[in-house]
């Protein structure tokens, strides 16, 4: 049977955190920013500017059992009006490199005005069923903005 990835918000997550008492560290997986698809130079909908940069993975991982949960942070450094929202995405992929699940996910900039970039924490926890033990370092968890392909193949040959 192939290990399945859900993707919980983190309100799910704050409902089940207590859960397991036989939980284990566990060496998180390889994760990384995908190259090209870590900003955005550009214009929103409206014609106005927008700029947007992925930084800062962060987490802790867990094992129980053979499941793997992953409580995972990434900073989005923001300059655009308010409202403005910015899709990007979390892919897990196995050890042979097979992508197990690809979620997209929406930030969206604050109400309040910003003198400057601003910095949005997003949070996200994962749970990979099915991984053997000591293998979890195997794993990958790649990060990226949801941009058009034209926009993200241009990004990729100028930076």
């Amino acid at each position: 049977m192939r290990p399945t990835l859900t993707l919980l918000s983190c309100l799910a997550f704050a409902v089940t955190a207590g859960c397991s008492r036989d939980q284990q560290a566990a060496v998180c997986p390889e994760s990384g920013i995908i190259h090209g698809l870590d900003r955005l130079y550009g214009e929103d909908a409206a014609g106005r500017e927008i700029t947007v940069s992925l930084e800062n993975i962060d987490g802790v991982c867990t094992y129980s059992g053979t499941q793997l949960a992953l409580e995972m942070t990434i900073d989005l450094v923001v300059e655009a009006a308010p409202g403005t929202t910015i899709p990007y995405f979390v892919v897990t992929a196995d050890p042979a490199g097979e992508v197990l699940d690809k979620t997209l996910f929406v930030a969206t900039v604050p109400s309040e005005p910003a003198s400057g970039p601003l910095r949005l924490r997003e949070r996200l926890v994962q749970e990979v069923n099915e991984v053997a033990s000591g293998t979890s370092a195997g794993y990958s968890i790649l990060f990226g903005l949801d941009l058009p392909p034209e926009i993200a193949l241009e990004q990729r040959r100028t930076l």
